[in-house]
């Protein structure tokens, strides 16, 4: 307990408000520590597409086709696992159109790796 000529009950409740208030600021910094890795994490893909414009046009079209693949597999087992399956509440983006995957010449050779795992089927 504190030591002053206060009351009871005032010691108390300052007991439970600084309790309450070291309860909110834990909680608002992991908030703000979670948004701040998430911020630090974006950061490398941000400057990466500044330096090389080009592997962003094959990230875009390898997560068209992960997309897509996705749906079909989703569209393919959903079924075998759930009875009430509707295949019909997956909705393919509108960007994706069948064929329209071609690969550019100007894609560094690590995006063509990772555009070759990503497009991979699974058996």
């Amino acid at each position: 307990m504190l030591r002053s000529n206060w009351p009871r009950s005032i010691k108390l409740l300052t007991q439970l408000l600084t309790w309450n208030l070291l309860l909110f600021i834990s909680y608002t910094s992991m908030r703000f520590g979670e948004n701040a890795i998430d911020v630090y994490h974006s950061l490398r893909p941000l400057f990466l597409s500044i330096i090389d414009p080009a592997s962003v046009e094959n990230l875009c079209m390898v997560y068209d086709r992960l997309s897509h693949d996705i749906t079909d597999l989703i569209n393919e087992h959903g079924p075998k696992v759930f009875p009430d399956f509707d295949a019909n509440r997956i909705l393919l983006t509108l960007s994706h159109t069948p064929g329209t995957m071609t690969s550019t010449p100007s894609v560094s050779a690590a995006m063509k790796l990772a555009g070759g795992f990503f497009t991979t089927k699974m058996d």
